[in-house]
């Protein structure tokens, strides 16, 4: 497995990190941490509640082979949030459509946007539900945070970005 390392400057620090990158991918599992506001010079419309995320690498799977797709962490500021106590549903471009209801939506899960006062909320939900990855290959990411209505959650753009944890899985079929 050919591993590379990387120099990194997150937005916003004045400190460099290493991080190592695995260019085959080769693990049964992995994790993605998007952070809202990562690629705003290639996406400058990036909002908190809509956003698309460029990889350092695409991320190409044997096509053979099953993927799952599940989010396990999402976390804001609740000082960005202008609306609470309601419903919200994840929605990401790489999973398969699901049916929701009516309707048939390319759907992570829903959540309820409950906020203690002057703290940060982060879900880490210790049931992620997967879904299957329709792409085999992909460079960039796109997640939408939408109410019951089907618009964006009202987020203020603040200076803590949104942040969403994916954890990939190969399901081993038999």
């Amino acid at each position: 497995m050919e591993r590379i390392r990387r120099g990194l400057r997150f937005l916003g620090s004045r400190h460099r990190y290493t991080v190592c990158v695995n260019r085959d991918m080769d693990r049964d599992h992995f994790y993605v941490t998007l952070f809202s506001n990562a690629s705003q010079h290639i996406y400058p419309d990036n909002k908190i509640a809509a956003f698309t995320i460029q990889l350092a690498q695409p991320i190409i799977f044997d096509p053979s082979g099953i993927l799952e797709v599940g989010l396990c962490e999402l976390y804001f500021s609740e000082r960005q949030l202008l609306e609470d106590n309601a419903d919200a549903l994840v929605y990401c471009d790489l999973n398969a459509p699901q049916l929701i209801g009516p309707t048939i939506v390319r759907f992570f899960r829903t959540f309820n946007i409950i906020v203690p006062e002057d703290y940060g909320v982060e879900y880490q939900f210790k049931n992620v539900y997967y879904v299957p990855v329709e792409k085999r290959m992909f460079r960039d990411i796109r997640i939408e945070v939408l109410n019951l209505a089907g618009e964006r959650v009202p987020f203020t753009d603040g200076q803590t970005p949104l942040k969403v944890v994916l954890h990939f899985r190969r399901v081993i079929t038999h």
